[in-house]
């Protein structure tokens, strides 16, 4: 392929398909690949990111080749690399590995701008670039170095104050997360589902997700490598605070469940989800400006230590810069519009601006309480239509519910929104997909077979899955005394339903899991209220105890309920 260039003294086109003006033409003898002069001038340009600004050749003799001069570098080298600075001395330089079989570089605007910038380099500033090849027969060897290219570069600005937020597929999704200083530390304000899967990109396309260690990967270790996997959240969804930070390969949140108003009004905002903002209405003597804060007192902080279960408990206070846990003020000054009823509006997709936190005339009303019901009732499974089969409700926004339950029907089965015995409304297959999709009045659900099963089932997403794919075989409860060992229960003719005597000793502040199948995938957990939940407990002692002694531990799988009663 040939290509042209300008004379010197004029732009240096590096192949850009646009390159179209006459001048000295230069061609090169492997593939795509273009030997450049030693002089020119290369401007970027972020409207092409993605093209070619710059290509090195050298050949399999370790010549770095131009059309003006040959440099040679030292015969059968086995490791080539390639340095850019921005002194001749090289003390501070970018390094790029070449592959041992590999004797040319290429950087596209995006890459060259992303090592210029990493050098200091100014934008929209004509600066001197230089350029080597070294080569070494080993890692630890010194390398002997070519003859230094120079350029005049003109580097375009990087945006590294923004970073976009991407969902599980890499697509956008209108979220950004901030870095005021430019210094790689992102954060912001993100309203997140339980466990969802995301990604972050940087402005020069550096992809981070979590760091897979090539088991399950390491909850809230960060990696740009090809091994990443996407992130996912906490157990616990709704607004949270995120700091993803670059430099220290890690990422946490700050989950926040409440907002307080304190100060000129005071109370508590609720979330309105139809607008995505917290709203608190008021009434205002007068316009005079007032000054408020925002605070959080059950915040639930998540990084590398906790894992995405067990936060540790923390005190948050919302400013007009971020989130601060460690008791600094960030008081706001809002303005009501009138003497009378005012509504104060916080909308974090505003986050960074002016509008974070602002007032509005009059009331604006909640959203009517939609909470769905605390279970959802599985109807002919045990070809019975008495509404004693339930999920229980483990997601409120997403409406989800889980369970055991034992499958044993003739005709399939379907669910209902209530234990109310005139519900008769049904929810089944949607009979137009071939996945397990919920429809209203589609096809009975078909059981996977005879056996105790896990079930889930979301009415927000309209779908229903197995969290396991066998039937339940074996039931063991772990965490009692705070003894991590998987003790064995014993079934019982009801099925779903497991006894164990237990001797307690010692306080169980982290509550009590019942593990299933030996696998600490799969496991149930105490709630203080007496309910079981699927991958969920409270950190506390399981409900019934009343100090050491004999208990009779039973659970049932299928009520999601479980009870401690002294022998």
């Amino acid at each position: 392929m040939r290509h042209k260039i300008l004379t010197i003294m004029s732009l240096l086109l590096v192949i850009l398909s646009s390159c179209s003006k006459d001048g000295d033409i230069v061609t090169t003898g492997k593939g795509d690949a273009l030997t450049l002069d030693g002089v020119g001038n290369l401007v970027l340009d972020k409207n092409i990111p993605d093209g070619l600004a710059l290509t090195l050749f050298w050949n399999e003799s370790q010549e770095l080749s131009t059309n003006y001069k040959d440099v040679l570098l030292p015969n059968h080298a086995l490791h080539n690399i390639l340095e850019i600075s921005g002194t001749e001395d090289f003390k501070n330089k970018q390094t790029f590995n070449i592959p041992v079989t590999s004797y040319h570089k290429q950087f596209t605007n995006k890459d060259l701008n992303t090592a210029l910038y990493k050098l200091g380099f100014t934008p929209d500033k004509q600066q001197d670039m230089y350029v080597r090849v070294g080569a070494t027969t080993g890692d630890n060897i010194t390398p002997q170095y070519s003859n230094i290219m120079s350029f005049l570069v003109t580097p375009y600005d990087m945006d590294y104050s923004i970073a976009q937020v991407l969902k599980q597929d890499k697509s956008l999704s209108g979220n950004l997360l901030f870095s005021p200083a430019k210094d790689g530390v992102y954060r912001g304000f993100l309203t997140m589902g339980k466990y969802e899967n995301w990604w972050l990109k940087e402005c020069d396309g550096t992809l981070w997700g979590n760091d897979n260690d090539g088991t399950n990967g390491t909850a809230y270790a960060i990696t740009n490598e090809s091994r990443a996997w996407n992130f996912w959240t906490s157990e616990l969804s709704g607004l949270r605070y995120v700091t993803v930070d670059t430099k220290q390969w890690q990422w946490y949140e700050v989950c926040i469940p409440s907002i307080t108003v304190s100060g000129g009004v005071n109370g508590e905002m609720t979330y309105k989800k139809s607008t995505n903002q917290w709203i608190l209405s008021f009434n205002a003597a007068t316009t005079a400006p007032v000054s408020v804060s925002l605070s959080c007192n059950d915040a639930v902080l998540y990084d590398k230590n906790t894992g995405t279960e067990g936060g540790k408990n923390t005190k948050a206070v919302i400013t007009p810069d971020g989130l601060s846990t460690d008791g600094a003020a960030g008081d706001f000054t809002i303005t009501p519009q009138k003497a009378g009823d005012n509504t104060i509006v916080i909308d974090f997709t505003k986050q960074q601006t002016a509008d974070l936190c602002t007032v509005v005339e009059g009331i604006i009303e909640p959203d009517k309480d939609d909470k769905p019901n605390p279970v959802l009732c599985i109807m002919g499974n045990d070809d019975k239509w008495d509404h004693d089969e339930w999920l229980s409700l483990v997601d409120e926004e997403n409406k989800t519910y889980t369970g055991a339950v034992y499958m044993n029907s003739s005709w399939g089965f379907y669910f209902t929104k209530t234990t109310d015995s005139s519900d008769w409304t049904k929810i089944n297959q949607d009979p137009d997909s071939t996945d397990k999709k919920l429809k209203e009045g589609g096809n009975d659900i078909e059981a996977p077979g005879v056996g105790l099963y896990v079930l889930s089932a979301s009415l927000g997403w309209m779908s229903y899955w197995y969290e396991m794919e066998d039937p339940i075989t074996s039931v063991a409860y772990t965490g009692l005394n705070e003894d991590w060992n998987l003790n064995s229960m014993t079934a019982t003719e009801t099925p779903g339903v497991y006894t164990a005597t237990v001797t307690v000793t010692k306080d169980s502040p982290w509550g009590v899991q019942i593990v299933l199948n030996s696998n600490w995938d799969y496991w149930f957990g105490t709630k203080a209220d007496g309910s079981l939940m699927w991958k969920n407990k409270d950190n506390a002692n399981p409900k019934g105890i009343s100090g050491n002694g004999t208990y009779t531990l039973t659970v049932d799988l299928c009520h999601g309920t479980y009870s401690l009663s002294k022998n």
